[in-house]
């Protein structure tokens, strides 16, 4: 092993955890000096965590601990739980991590996030830096990282005693690692429990389901497929990066999935299509429900989807995702031929004159498409559409030769670009039928049927 894939980590008072009911566990605690704290920076990753920290009430608190308390803040936090893909015990109460990734397991902090949110941003403030800034993960540890070697050198400077008062505390860290990291059978069991621990450690904030699935890999086919632009603005972690929930990405998929032969899928979706929009939680278990019937998993973090048909099905969710944001922008158009699309009580209209006139009828600000992020001139809540979206699927058809799914057009945005009009004469119905309530129309599965038969009628 180089060294660069190595962190040596030197412990007060440190003990191996009795893991004598684990075959395939083994663990190690102790206490770790904060001004040590850089020495260790190589294992200072999130990837491991269902979550991403920021800054909130509970590491505000973190940090009047350390100011007010810090020679009993050890005895105050739980700390950090790190994990690697080897760990040796050295002599003079030094340990070796090996802090590479494997397909069984990442390595990095399990939990115990926020915590090093708040001692990082406690370093940084003694150390003078600005932190105003510094709300999220990424923002402190970029510059954690990019500023180490003039971090070692301000705090190995004996003299300076405010800083060696300030960073004279102890951080309680366990460390699990593979009992016996050779054997495939044994990885594959340490991946699951290094999953379940996972978990189970981050219990004191509960977890979104789909927040789970991200972190064991369900999710990892559906980033093969997507544009980057797409990808990299999805909120796959809690606290993550990226504006669009990945609930509403994962609703989506479940149009071609729908289409896909209920033998394949083991659920009943086509009965179901209106939890698209009244059930994002419905949406996510069902999305790995599929996939768990469909695949299988490796360890605790690798998810492999096998079956061939769902692969197809999930290929065609950029479609889906650019028809929305197509339906979403350029339907107002075709109800206002038949009507006034703006009129509606849950409709906003960008219009910077008339926003200055203090009306929040109109928008100062230009509202985007949900995915693409595209320009649109109105403003509104996505139940008066959600019927026309899923009836896309009536141009979705299942090729029994090839077992895949397949469009029955060329191009689905052509398609609309001829037909929304026609379509709209009809699907116009459903919104007065409901009073312009974008929630009864949402969910109502009427407005599905009709939106379907629509659609249909123009194939």
């Amino acid at each position: 092993m180089s060294d660069t894939n190595n962190t040596i980590i030197k412990l007060s008072s440190f003990s191996h955890t009795d893991t004598s009911n684990s075959d395939y566990v083994g663990s190690v605690r102790g206490y770790l000096k904060a001004i040590d704290l850089p020495k260790i920076t190589g294992i200072l990753n999130i990837d491991s965590n269902p979550r991403k920290p920021k800054e909130s009430k509970v590491t505000k608190d973190i940090a009047a601990s350390i100011e007010e308390s810090p020679g009993i803040f050890h005895l105050m936090s739980k700390g950090l739980l790190l994990s690697g893909s080897e760990c040796t015990v050295l002599d003079r109460g030094r340990i070796r991590i090996d802090i590479r990734n494997t397909d069984y397991s990442k390595s990095g902090i399990l939990d115990g996030g926020h915590n090093m949110f708040a001692i990082l941003k406690h370093f940084l403030i003694t150390l003078n830096y600005d932190v105003s800034k510094l709300k999220k993960w990424d923002d402190i540890i970029t510059v954690w990282r990019d500023n180490q070697s003039e971090i070692n050198k301000a705090i190995s400077n004996t003299e300076d005693k405010i800083i060696q008062h300030s960073l004279d505390f102890l951080i309680p860290i366990e460390v699990i690692y593979p009992k016996d990291p050779k054997n495939k059978t044994s990885l594959h069991e340490w991946g699951i429990t290094h999953s379940n621990i996972t978990h189970a450690r981050n219990n004191n904030a509960e977890l979104v389901s789909s927040t789970k699935d991200n972190q064991q890999g369900y999710y990892e086919y559906l980033k093969e497929i997507l544009p980057t632009n797409i990808k990299n603005s999805i909120q796959w972690k809690t606290n993550g990066e990226g504006t669009i929930r990945v609930a509403d990405v994962l609703a989506l998929a479940l149009i071609p999935l729908s289409v896909v032969p209920q033998e394949v899928t083991g659920v009943n979706l086509p009965a179901n299509l209106v939890k698209i929009y009244n059930s994002k939680a419905y949406c996510v278990d069902t999305f790995k429900e599929i996939l768990d019937k469909n695949g299988s998993k490796i360890g605790g973090n690798e998810f492999q989807l096998q079956n061939t048909i769902i692969k197809s099905a999930l290929e065609l969710v950029p479609d889906i995702l650019r028809i929305y944001d197509y339906i979403y922008a350029e339907y107002p158009k075709s109800y206002n031929k038949d009507g006034s699309f703006g009129k509606m009580e849950v409709v906003k209209i960008y219009d910077v004159e008339k926003s200055k006139e203090g009306s929040s009828k109109y928008l100062k600000k230009q509202p985007k498409t949900k995915f693409l992020n595209n320009n649109c001139k109105y403003s509104y809540a996505d139940g008066l559409i959600i019927p026309l979206v899923v009836a896309i699927k009536e141009l979705i058809y299942f090729d029994k030769h090839s077992q895949s799914l397949k469009w029955k057009v060329i191009d689905p945005i052509d398609f609309l670009k001829d037909n929304l009009d026609s379509i709209s004469k009809i699907y116009n119905m459903v919104i007065r039928m409901a009073s312009y309530n974008p929630q009864k129309i949402g969910k109502d599965s009427g407005s599905y049927e009709l939106a379907a038969s629509a659609l249909s009628s123009r194939i």
